[in-house]
């Protein structure tokens, strides 16, 4: 096989529909030069039987237990071989069959591309973002793109790792770390989709909500911000998590 131009690598934890989805996804492009890797957590027997339906479809193939989420990607950035990589959690997709051709005439042109992402919930979604405002200073701090939607090139994704320490902010950390380093290229298009309501946006605990979102605007440097965020905790709990995955969509959401 030659080298692929992009990797893409999909975490997954016991979530063998999540996964179905993103598989499906992935065999749709009409692209050929890439390599699909998946990073399991040792996952039980029906996510081991899927894996097995797909096995001729995925060039990397990891079933082990691992340190969550993070220590996964980094088993992948390690494993991969491409001159660009991509993240997709179990359950997100690509936005069309031809999004990878649409990658590929922009590879090569800057070490980070990145586009707009669609995250859903139910039949509501919206876009993430329409405008990037990137003409503006630091505006990564405030419109952060999804890793749904970065390729990162291979000169930093065999350099740089998820620190397991930052918790669900290691997200945060290193595409801060990245954008703030080196140059990135908007490619205007929706380039994936991802369901929402994962543990980044409703939060099982007030311990947890004042961990995440304290160090994360401590990340993007918006430390006047770090209360004024916590009150979505409230309003989860108030509102149970349907009907604020629904309004965190529309209200929240659209900046």
């Amino acid at each position: 096989m030659a080298k692929p131009l992009f990797s893409i690598i999909v975490p997954v934890f016991e979530d063998p529909t999540g996964l179905r989805k993103t598989l499906q996804s992935l065999l749709e492009q009409g692209f050929g030069a890439k390599e699909i890797l998946v990073i399991d957590g040792g996952s039980g027997p029906e996510m081991q039987a899927l894996l097995a339906e797909y096995r001729a479809d995925i060039q990397q193939l990891v079933s082990e237990k691992d340190e969550g989420v993070y220590d996964a990607m980094n088993k992948g950035y390690a494993l991969a071989t491409g001159d660009y990589a991509l993240i997709l959690n179990a359950g997100d997709t690509l936005a069309a069959a031809d999004v990878l051709e649409k990658v590929s005439h922009f590879a090569g042109k800057a070490p980070l591309l990145y586009a707009a992402s669609r995250t859903y919930f139910e039949a509501a979604s919206v876009l993430r973002y329409a405008d990037f405002e990137s003409e503006q200073p630091d505006w990564y701090r405030k419109k952060l793109p999804n890793h749904q939607a970065i390729w990162i090139h291979r000169a930093l994704y065999t350099q740089y790792r998820y620190s397991l320490r930052q918790g669900l902010n290691a997200d945060t950390q290193l595409l801060l770390q990245l954008f703030e380093r080196y140059p990135a290229l908007e490619m205007p298009f929706v380039h994936s989709h991802f369901p929402l309501g994962g543990r980044s946006n409703y939060y099982p605990s007030f311990r947890h909500a004042w961990s995440l979102t304290a160090a994360s605007y401590r990340l993007r440097g918006m430390h006047r911000q770090t209360l004024g965020h916590l009150p979505k905790y409230l309003l989860q709990r108030l509102l149970g998590r349907r009907r604020y995955l629904h309004v965190y969509l529309r209200y929240l959401l659209r900046r």
